[in-house]
């Protein structure tokens, strides 16, 4: 069985061939159909991170995959010939959010992630997995569900910042109604955040590099959100006409955006910072500014990573509001599919209209 691999910290990827997974006790065999390339992927392709299995010199690429049930042990839930999708993170099994399904705030670091830290992912034609980390995908959201795990991503950090603004007067249940946000960074979870926002009501700018005659630019403005493009335009200088964004998601991975974005929040804003900087990088900033700025205006920057089952199923039920609200601007969010033997060429697709990137094992 072939696999797609890296040899972290080497640069590069390649197929290498490995025995087909041992299912155990409690385990489902599952066939991949279609897998995601992101951020992440591309920086540990680029040797910036990654952590194969103990005792091993490869890790198995992949961590947004969509499947089908093969085999089932004798109970569970799930059935053959169920669709799924499983979550990235394994607990560590000592702590209290590892112990009840919320591995995704672990506290002791010792966690494992699926095609990233320490677990093969899932470029390979089979996986096995435990009911606790697959997640059953409604049939109707079948040709959308690879966008499963960056909505379930979306969601969590949308989910935290309503949970923090509790403290504020305004607390519209599962509504943002007139309330303005910037979605920092256009891939895959900065445009789930932006369907995310706009289907909470709330006015969103979504911001990124890319000129205003590409794809994702179409997209954006097509589901009643703007596209600023940053090389153009300071969202600093934008926000001065409303003052500032009452919700930021910094999306982006650099290191110097986030510091430069806490200048754009609104009395009372919240910032939630998804992207990782992939490289060790120092940035100058206006560290009196930003801190008197945040005391006095009452605003609040946290972090946010990863996802459990309980997002992932939220986000199927987001997944089928987009469909039914936006359906050719979600579908066409998944711009290049590719044969899995084309992975090099999905890994070296650049350019203006390339969004999101899906490797394909089988078709329906």
């Amino acid at each position: 069985m072939e696999r797609i691999v890296v040899e972290p910290p080497k640069p590069g990827i390649k197929l290498v061939e490995g025995s087909e997974p041992a299912r155990g006790r409690e385990e489902f065999l599952v066939e991949t159909l279609e897998v995601g390339i992101d951020g992440t992927d591309l920086e540990i392709v680029r040797g910036e991170y990654g952590t194969p299995p103990t005792g091993e010199d490869y890790l198995t690429l992949g961590h947004e995959a969509l499947g089908r049930v093969l085999e089932v042990p004798g109970k569970g839930g799930l059935q053959a010939g169920d669709l799924v999708n499983p979550t990235v993170r394994r607990g560590c099994g000592l702590c209290v959010p590892c112990k009840t399904g919320q591995s995704d705030f672990c506290f002791t670091g010792l966690f494992k992630e699926r095609g990233i830290k320490g677990l093969h992912g899932f470029m390979s034609p089979l996986f096995v997995e435990t009911e606790e980390y697959l997640v059953r995908v409604p049939p109707d959201i079948r040709e959308v569900a690879i966008l499963t795990e960056p909505a379930s991503v979306a969601v969590k950090a949308v989910n935290q910042v309503l949970k923090i603004q509790e403290r504020m007067p305004w607390r519209e249940e599962k509504s943002l109604g007139e309330k303005k946000a910037l979605v920092a960074g256009a891939g895959s979870l900065g445009l789930m955040a932006t369907f995310l926002l706009r289907s909470l009501e709330a006015e969103v700018i979504t911001m990124d590099r890319s000129p205003d005659d590409c794809r994702k630019s179409e997209l954006i403005e097509a589901m009643g959100a703007h596209h600023l493009n940053s090389m153009e335009v300071d969202p600093l200088e934008l926000a001065k006409d409303f003052d500032g964004f009452d919700i930021i998601l910094e999306a982006t991975g650099a290191a110097r955006v986030p510091f430069h974005l806490t200048r754009a929040l609104a009395t009372n804003g919240i910032m939630v910072l998804l992207g990782v900087p992939g490289r060790r990088v120092s940035v100058e900033v206006e560290a009196s500014e930003i801190v008197k700025d945040m005391v006095l205006e009452n605003q609040v920057v946290f972090g946010c990573v990863n996802s459990n089952a309980t997002h992932f199923r939220e986000a199927h039920k987001y997944l089928k509001t987009f469909l039914e609200r936006y359906p050719r601007e979600l579908k066409e969010v998944l711009s290049h599919r590719y044969p899995w033997r084309e992975f090099e060429n999905a890994f070296e697709e650049r350019g203006k209209d390339v969004i999101k990137r899906v490797l394909v094992w089988q078709e329906d």
